[in-house]
Formats: structure tokens, C-alpha cells, sequence
């Protein structure tokens, strides 16, 4: 039997071509930034406070400076917001006057913010490293294609990960997280296009190198569970 008989149709979605205009936050998304921002800061400077007591000053420090950042942003001025090309969902933390590559919190898309507009980045786009972010979704399917540059594939991979809670090891506990997935589709070509990463939440995303197979990836999977993060207020 060969790789591709257990694997679908390799087919490319649609790119919307419209661009859209970069908007002003809304007064209830502005008050719904600074509490999460708030939340946000306190999930971290308290973590930071009991690995600073544990000893662990280094990753406190760490800690620390990253919960002090996201307080001061819940009270600094707000992003603009960038109506996603795909789906129509606001995307947040857009900043005004640059260049930004942003990615959507409900469809995963990416797209790209210059000069007040919105559009779809390049389907075609790929990396030397793995760096586009997707969730790994329950039950996914692989694309019937090499995750690098959609050939034919010929062998079926595996990947895996893990972390350590930055929690337990303040308290003196060493708790790993580990994940893993399998059948990934390669060419005799290619290899390390796709990396599992696990957080110490237990949350499972993919990074990318192709952005063209991770958006096959992301069609063939659109109504099953994820297992990963949103994209927060940023890409």
C-alpha cells in the first residue's frame, strides 16, 4: 500500500483577495484588553514570586519582566484591530504605521497589515525554519502531500515534545508535559518542516515552514477539536 492510499485529496483552499481596512479598537474590546491584559500579567508575577522564594531567580526574573510588560500595556494605548480576510474576526494588537504579519484567533489564518489595510499573505510563502503556528487538532488528517513542498510522500514520521512546569519546579517538582504525533508525510526530500511544540498548559501547536501545507492542513481539519492556542492578541 502506498503513503498517500490513508491520506486526502491534496487540495489548496481559496485566498480571499479583498483587502481590508484596519479599524479603531471598540470601547468594550479596549475594557476587555485591559482585564485580560491584568489577568494576563498576575498569571505570571505570581509564578515569578514563588520560583523567586523557590530559588529559581533566574527564571523569576524572566517571569517577572514579562508580567510587568503586560500590566504596564493594560493601561497604554490600545492597538488598532484588523478585520480578518478569511472569517471576518477581529484581530487585535495591531500597530499603527509598519509592517505586520498577523494571525487570526479563530481560523488560524495568516495575513498581512500595511498601510491601513488587511490582506491575505502569499499562500506560496515558506520559511528555512518553522515558524507559521497552527493548533494540532483531534483526530487530524495530514495533507496527502510532503509537509516541505507537497510531492509525493514516501515515508510517514513522527514528532514529539516536552516541557517542564515552571510551577512544580518552583515547589521542588519536576512535572513534565510530553506530546507526540505520527503519520507525518515526507519526500525523500525533506524532513524537520513541521515542530510539535508543548507548553507547560498542556496546549499542542504545530510550526510550520510551508504556509501553503499548513493552510491545507488547517481546511482538512476546520471542525475538529484543538488541541493548541488561539493566537491571543498577537500572531
Amino acid at each position: 500500500m502506498s503513503v498517500t492510499a490513508s491520506l486526502p485529496t491534496l487540495q489548496d483552499p481559496p485566498v480571499p483577495a479583498r483587502a481590508k481596512t484596519v479599524i479603531a479598537m471598540s470601547a468594550e474590546a479596549a475594557r476587555k484588553h485591559t482585564v485580560q491584559m491584568i489577568f494576563m500579567s498576575f498569571c505570571t508575577l505570581v509564578p515569578a514570586f514563588f520560583l523567586g522564594r523557590g530559588g529559581h531567580l533566574g527564571w523569576a526574573g524572566v517571569l517577572g519582566v514579562i508580567g510587568a510588560i503586560l500590566f504596564a500595556s493594560a493601561f497604554g494605548k490600545k492597538a488598532l484591530v484588523a478585520p480578518c480576510p478569511y472569517c471576518d474576526k477581529a484581530i487585535y494588537g495591531v500597530l499603527p504605521n509598519r509592517r505586520q504579519e498577523v494571525r487570526c484567533s479563530n481560523c488560524y489564518e495568516y495575513s498581512v497589515v500595511e498601510n491601513g489595510k488587511v490582506a491575505a499573505m502569499d499562500p506560496n510563502t515558506s520559511t528555512d525554519t518553522p515558524r507559521f503556528r497552527s493548533p494540532v487538532f483531534e483526530g487530524a488528517q495530514w495533507p496527502a502531500g510532503c509537509l516541505a513542498c507537497g510531492a509525493p510522500p514516501t515515508r510517514l514520521d513522527s514528532l514529539q515534545d516536552r516541557s517542564v512546569n515552571a510551577i512544580g519546579l518552583a515547589m521542588g517538582r519536576v512535572i513534565l508535559s510530553k506530546g507526540a504525533v505520527s503519520n507525518v508525510p515526507y519526500c525523500d526530500a525533506h524532513k524537520d518542516a513541521v515542530k510539535l511544540t508543548i507548553r507547560q498548559d498542556k496546549k499542542m501547536d504545530l510550526l510550520w515552514c510551508s504556509l501553503r501545507m499548513m493552510r491545507i492542513y488547517l481546511a482538512l481539519n476546520r471542525n475538529k477539536k484543538s488541541l493548541g492556542t488561539s493566537a491571543g492578541w498577537n500572531a
